[in-house]
């Protein structure tokens, strides 16, 4: 069926996928690119090498994808792209349909399991997810120690959207630039977190939020004494070697696996806002800290959140 695209190599597709899509974002070129990449790892071979089975059959592809233990997010992912694949190669719309059916059906799943997990009422509580994550212990590695961090942010502040750590560098000085990146500003008056650009910063500005929590500050300070980060550089990298910056798509995969490893499940960064909300919301709150609270986590819409 796509015998001659058999020998192409990932970058082959990245420049077709290009082609064909133009007018495409970044994000989405990089997540085409990185679906090529997923496919090498799970096959343990490049795309030239494998003939395009992962083409041939979408069973087998999704179980493929399960048993290398991929978020469910990561598996959609995947699927959306493979599907872009089949119509870059013009492949049958009945083989497409195929691809299509398996996707379908894990994404009614997936919202049937979400579903049923809300409807339990066994959310825990915010406090309770703070003594869990007070009470693990992670290896002692930078992997394992930034991922800790990272759940760290959401828990022990407000939860602002994931994409506010990314480009997030440190910064030793109180002369914040006025640019696309995120910083951690530690300086004598305490510590702060300083987000230029977020979802919502064409509208609001820039935030600063302090960070009150005397464990994160601490745990804050050992990690980047630890692994020696210094002044403007990133923070949450993909090692300790590499000062490139994760990017949004590998942050929400670490939350992902790392609340599996401290809670015993998976939380979304909506899941863990919507926890936050729901308990703060429904203390005796004024309407001026529940705006307060709504800015600072970058809701531009209040209506939307006081029910």
């Amino acid at each position: 069926m796509f015998e001659r695209f058999g020998a192409w190599t990932k970058e082959n597709f990245v420049k077709l996928h290009e082609s064909a899509y133009p007018h495409s974002s970044n994000s989405t070129k990089t997540s085409f690119f990185q679906t090529l990449k997923r496919i090498e790892s799970i096959y343990g071979k490049p795309i030239e090498e494998l003939d395009l089975i992962f083409l041939k059959d979408p069973n087998k592809l999704f179980q493929n994808i399960k048993e290398s233990k991929y978020t469910d997010n990561t598996l959609t992912t995947t699927f959306t792209s493979i599907l872009k694949m089949l119509k870059i190669l013009d492949a049958p719309l009945s083989h497409y349909n195929n691809y299509v059916k398996v996707l379908s059906q894990h994404t009614k799943e997936l919202i049937k399991k979400k579903r049923n997990f809300v409807a339990s009422q066994d959310l825990p509580t915010w406090s309770q997810l703070q003594d869990f994550y007070f009470n693990y212990l992670p290896k002692d590695d930078f992997v394992a120690q930034r991922n800790y961090l990272l759940v760290g942010f959401f828990l022990l502040n407000p939860p602002v959207r994931i994409s506010n750590y990314t480009r997030f560098k440190l910064l030793l000085n109180d002369e914040v630039p006025n640019d696309n990146n995120n910083y951690l500003m530690i300086i004598d008056k305490g510590v702060f977190l300083i987000f230029n650009k977020f979802r919502t910063s064409h509208i609001q500005g820039q935030r600063i939020l302090e960070i009150k929590d005397e464990f994160l500050k601490q745990y804050i300070q050992a990690y980047l004494e630890t692994y020696k980060i210094k002044n403007n550089q990133y923070i949450l990298t993909k090692n300790e070697i590499n000062n490139k910056a994760l990017g949004q798509n590998d942050l929400n995969e670490i939350l992902y696996t790392e609340t599996l490893s401290i809670f015993g499940y998976s939380f979304t960064t909506q899941d863990l806002r919507t926890i936050y909300l729901r308990e703060t919301f429904a203390e005796d709150a004024s309407i001026r800290e529940k705006i307060e609270i709504a800015d600072i986590m970058g809701y531009k819409d209040y209506n939307n959140i006081f029910v």
